[in-house]
C-alpha cells in the first residue's frame, strides 16, 4: 500500500506541474561598429541570428528602397526615448530593382549582417540614440516577435562646429611649392656634410575620422606641444611664397598618411599634407606654447586608400606621421630636417557595400 501510495503521490505532483515553454526558435544579437560617430556621417549595425531550432529558419527577402532587411524591424529612439522619424523616402511604395533574396539559417547557424540604420532613420541630430531590432518568431502573427539586446549610438557634432585649422583643401599649383629641396651629402664621420637632424618636441594624435561631402576621409588630429619651448606650428598653404629666396627661417613643415598592413607587408603613403612659415610673415605660423595644442584637418583621398587595400580586405589602418624641413637662407636646400614623428594612434580606414567609413579605435 505503501509503494502505490508513493507512486500516486508522484502522478498527482507530475500533473500539477506547468508544461516549461517553448524555447525561441532563434536569437537575435547587435552591436555598433563605431559607438560614437559625426553627424551626417553613416551608422551601421551588426545584427546576427542564430538558429536554435531544428529545423532551417527562412530569412529570404526583396530588396527595400533602403536597403534594411525587410525581414527585420527597427526600433531607433532618442535620448528622450521618443521614436527617431523616418528619413524621407524618395521613391515611395516602390522597390529597388534586384534579384530577391533567398537565404536558409540553418539549426545551429548564426548569420551575420551590416545593416545601415541611418538610411532609414534621421540620426544626423547630436545626441544619444538608442537601437533595438526585432524579427517575427515565425509566420504566425499570434507567436508575436522576438527582440535583440539594445545597443547606443552617441553622435557628435561635426568637424566644422570644433575650433581647427582645415588643411582639406588643396592649394592652387602655383601655391604648392618646388617640391624636395637640395641637400648636400658626403663627407666624413666626423664632419659629415648631411643636413643636421633635430626632434619635434610634439604628440601627434588622431582624434576622429569623418566623410567629406565628396566622399574622402577627413582625419581631425591634434598638435600638442610637449617641449619646453613655444613651438611655431607652420600653417601656411602658400609655400612658393614661403620659399622666396628672400624669406629668412623658411620651414616646410608635412603631414603624411601612413598605412600599416598586417601580415609584414611594406608601409605605403596614401596622403601628404604640407604647409610652411618663415619669420616675418604674419598669420603663416601658430604659436604653440608648452602644453599647448590645435587641431588640424586632413584629407585622405577615398582612391588612394581604396588602391592602398591590400588583397582581400575592404579596410585598413593609416598613421599620421609628421616632419619639417628648415631651408637655408638665400637658396632652396636643406639646413636641417627633422626626425619623422608617428601618431600616438592609428584609425582604421575603409569601405562597407562601396561607402567609405573610418574610425579610430579607444
Amino acid at each position: 500500500m505503501k509503494t502505490i501510495s508513493c507512486v500516486l503521490l508522484l502522478v498527482a505532483f507530475a500533473l500539477g506541474q506547468k508544461a516549461p515553454k517553448d524555447r525561441a526558435p532563434f536569437t537575435i544579437t547587435i552591436a555598433a561598429q563605431e559607438p560614437t560617430v559625426v553627424a551626417g556621417s553613416a551608422v551601421w549595425i551588426r545584427v546576427s541570428i542564430r538558429n536554435l531550432s531544428k529545423s532551417g529558419l527562412d530569412d529570404s527577402g526583396g530588396f527595400t528602397y533602403d536597403g534594411i532587411d525587410p525581414n527585420l524591424r527597427f526600433d531607433v529612439r532618442d535620448e528622450n526615448r521618443g521614436p527617431v522619424p523616418r528619413r524621407k523616402q524618395l521613391h515611395k511604395g516602390l522597390w529597388v530593382a534586384g534579384e530577391p533574396v533567398n537565404r536558409t539559417i540553418a539549426p545551429g547557424e548564426t548569420f551575420t549582417q551590416e545593416q545601415q540604420v541611418s538610411a532609414r532613420f534621421d540620426m544626423r541630430k547630436p545626441g544619444k540614440y538608442f537601437i533595438q531590432v526585432f524579427r517575427r518568431a515565425s509566420d504566425n502573427p499570434k507567436d508575436g516577435e522576438i527582440g535583440s539586446n539594445m545597443v547606443t549610438i552617441t553622435v557628435v557634432p561635426p568637424l566644422q562646429s570644433h575650433p581647427a585649422i582645415d588643411l582639406t583643401t588643396p592649394p592652387p599649383a602655383n601655391q604648392q611649392g618646388r617640391g624636395v629641396p637640395g641637400a648636400t651629402g658626403g663627407g666624413t664621420p666626423a664632419t659629415p656634410l648631411a643636413p643636421a637632424t633635430y626632434p619635434l618636441h610634439l604628440r601627434l594624435t588622431i582624434l576622429r575620422v569623418a566623410i567629406s561631402e565628396r566622399s574622402d576621409f577627413v582625419l581631425e588630429a591634434s598638435v600638442q606641444n610637449i617641449g619646453h619651448s613655444p613651438f611655431g606650428l607652420p600653417v601656411s598653404r602658400n609655400i612658393t611664397q614661403i620659399e622666396e629666396p628672400t624669406n629668412t627661417g623658411r620651414r616646410v613643415f608635412f603631414f603624411r598618411f601612413l598605412s600599416l598592413p598586417s601580415g609584414g607587408g611594406q608601409p605605403e603613403t596614401v596622403g601628404w599634407v604640407a604647409t610652411a612659415a618663415a619669420q616675418g610673415l604674419p598669420n603663416s605660423a601658430v604659436l604653440l606654447e608648452p602644453g599647448q595644442s590645435v587641431r588640424v584637418l586632413l584629407r585622405a583621398e577615398a582612391d588612394r586608400v581604396r588602391k592602398a587595400l591590400p588583397t582581400g580586405t575592404n579596410q585598413l589602418k593609416v598613421r599620421v606621421v609628421c616632419g619639417e624641413w628648415t631651408l637655408q637662407d638665400g637658396r632652396f636646400f636643406l639646413q636641417a630636417e627633422a626626425h619623422e614623428l608617428p601618431s600616438v594612434n592609428a584609425a582604421t580606414l575603409g569601405f562597407r557595400q562601396g561607402e567609405p567609413f573610418g574610425t579610430v579605435p579607444r
